[in-house]
């Protein structure tokens, strides 16, 4: 992993050693066995690009929930916080100190909707707009470093597939 951190070396250590976060199958042949190992991988996997992306980030002085965010904010200028915390998967208290967070160091701006008073809207400043282009580049960077021998047709056959286990996940919540 040459360009990269000590950190880098580290966590490539666990990812090679991932095996064991991962229950071996007592049965391959079974499709329980399979399915056990897929919930098992999918979570190891997660937290592992978690991570990548947290040492990645660092030197943007950024950890994911601040970046999140941010590319919130970007994406869609004047989401509410309401909203925002939906789509990252957070309580409003935990997205509120973030948001604290980035206000202070003039990344973000929260603004009152005009059409209801309770809710705030949250934009980027405008020194937040290169910050948020490096940090794009390095997120971005990442990504293609692990899905880079990923063909195009494994990533859409993958994409149906995880988009199946979304359903189970909401069938299974309600």
């Amino acid at each position: 992993m040459k360009g990269h951190s000590v950190e880098d070396a580290d966590l490539a250590g666990q990812i090679a050693e991932m095996d064991s976060f991962v229950p071996q199958m007592h049965n391959p042949d079974s499709v329980e066995s399979l399915r056990l190992t897929l919930s098992w991988w999918l979570i190891a996997v997660g937290r592992m690009w978690g991570k990548l992306l947290d040492q990645r980030l660092q030197s943007s002085f950024q950890t994911q929930p601040r970046w999140r965010a941010l590319a919130w904010a970007r994406m869609k200028p004047g989401i509410t916080q309401q909203e925002m915390a939906r789509r990252m998967q957070v309580s409003g208290p935990t997205l509120a100190r973030i948001l604290d967070g980035l206000e202070k160091k003039g990344l973000i701006v929260r603004r009152t909707d005009p059409r209801d008073r309770r809710l705030k809207e949250v934009y980027l400043d405008e020194k937040a707009h290169d910050l948020v282009a490096e940090i794009s580049l390095k997120v971005a960077s990442v990504r293609d470093e692990v899905l880079g021998d990923i063909s195009e047709e494994e990533l859409r056959a993958f994409l149906s597939t995880l988009s199946k286990i979304r359903k189970g996940l909401v069938a299974a919540t309600k």
